[in-house]
């Protein structure tokens, strides 16, 4: 019941990585917030075949391309010893566990398993899968030349099989989305592939492609979404649903949520709802003017003269009383008298310095009181202007 519950719960695709949920359930008029899944998480399902074909995976456990390379030297040293039966047991093992390599498709390791397959069932008489090993070998590496090391009995069947493969009819096998695969231990972007088994690395893992004449497959590899030629904007909504399937989910890409309808891509807009403005207090009469100003400057500002007018008003209070003393020490009434004047100018200067600090201190005082969202309103009375502060 639980499984149940959350495969039930609704999922929306974030390309935007921070896009709030509750506003994607009320934009879509979803019961409640969906689950919100990344590009990695989708670029981590199973790739599929699509169109004809088949697409297998490894059965067993992963495999270690030495290990296939030490049951190459033991098939190698059975047919020098013309003990075909136990080259040909081995190199079928071997062949079995390519598409179970953890390492990336050495094609040479490859081809050298089909070539040594080919002229094990030449020496026994087996024309027709001579002829098909020889097939593979060539599709793992198209210039394979004959290896001089061995008699040249089947070298006339290892040629004919080449002018064979290269007059073989090619399969386009399209790539959603577009990217680079390897297929065969070769990259490649555009596959034009002979009919028959492929080996195909998609992700971390690789698989058995089967090919099928005369059919148009397209292999999509949710992997590529996230590789280097990964596309974006619209060719990347485009791949998403070719990903999705009949199942494509919403995804927010750019502050817009998209919903796949009736084959295409509908946008719409994903914006938090405006906040509502606040109407100034109705008051009987004619409305007044109403002056909005943010407020918020005068506490800076405020604070600037407190601390302006206190350090000018301190200085001139402590030069006042060195004057002072000074005219206190003095000998002669022309020094006294010039003192004195210091004296005086610099108590009136400290007078006016503390008293833009005072100043300040209002105006820091109202930048605090007065939150950005105040309206000063001037109402007209008998007597003047009358100022009002509304919150």
């Amino acid at each position: 019941m639980i499984a149940g519950a959350l495969a039930a719960t609704p999922q929306v695709l974030d390309l935007d990585g921070d896009t709030s949920m509750e506003l994607v359930a009320d934009r879509l008029g979803l019961p409640e917030s969906p689950a919100a899944l990344s590009l990695q998480s989708v670029a981590q399902r199973s790739a599929r075949l699509e169109g004809g074909g088949a697409l297998s995976w490894c059965g067993s456990s992963p495999v270690a391309a030495d290990a296939v390379r030490a049951r190459l030297a033991q098939a190698e040293t059975s047919i020098a010893y013309m003990e075909f039966q136990a080259a040909a047991t081995t190199l079928d093992a071997a062949i079995a566990d390519l598409v179970c390599l953890v390492e990336p498709l050495d094609g040479a390791l490859a081809a050298r398993l089909h070539f040594l397959d080919g002229l094990v069932a030449h020496r026994t008489g087996a024309l027709d899968e001579a002829t098909a090993a020889f097939l593979r070998a060539f599709d793992f590496q198209p210039d394979l030349p004959w290896d001089e090391t061995f008699p040249p009995k089947a070298l006339s069947l290892f040629e004919q099989t080449r002018a064979r493969w290269q007059a073989l009819p090619r399969v386009d096998l399209a790539l959603v989305p577009d990217g680079e695969v390897r297929i065969d231990g070769r990259p490649t972007r555009a596959p034009a592939l002979t009919p028959g088994p492929h080996l195909v690395r998609l992700g971390q893992a690789l698989a058995v492609l089967e090919v099928v004449p005369e059919t148009s497959p397209e292999l999509v590899i949710p992997a590529l979404l996230v590789a280097d030629t990964a596309p974006t904007g619209e060719a990347l909504l485009s791949a998403l649903s070719r990903v999705f399937g009949e199942h494509s989910m919403p995804v927010v890409l750019e502050g817009r949520v998209w919903t796949h309808e009736s084959g295409s891509w509908q946008d719409q807009a994903l914006t938090p709802p405006a906040a509502p403005v606040a109407e100034p207090v109705s008051v009987a009469g004619a409305d007044p003017p109403a002056a909005r100003g943010h407020l918020r400057g005068l506490t800076w500002g405020g604070g600037g003269l407190v601390a302006i007018g206190a350090a000018a008003g301190t200085v001139s209070l402590i030069a006042a009383r060195e004057s002072y003393r000074s005219a206190q020490g003095q000998n002669t009434g022309e020094g006294y008298a010039t003192e004195v004047d210091k004296l005086v100018f610099r108590s009136r200067f400290a007078t006016v310095s503390y008293g833009v600090a005072a100043l300040g201190s209002v105006f820091c005082a109202v930048g605090i009181l007065v939150g950005d969202d105040t309206r000063i309103v001037l109402r007209p009375f008998a007597a003047g202007l009358q100022v009002q502060v509304i919150r």
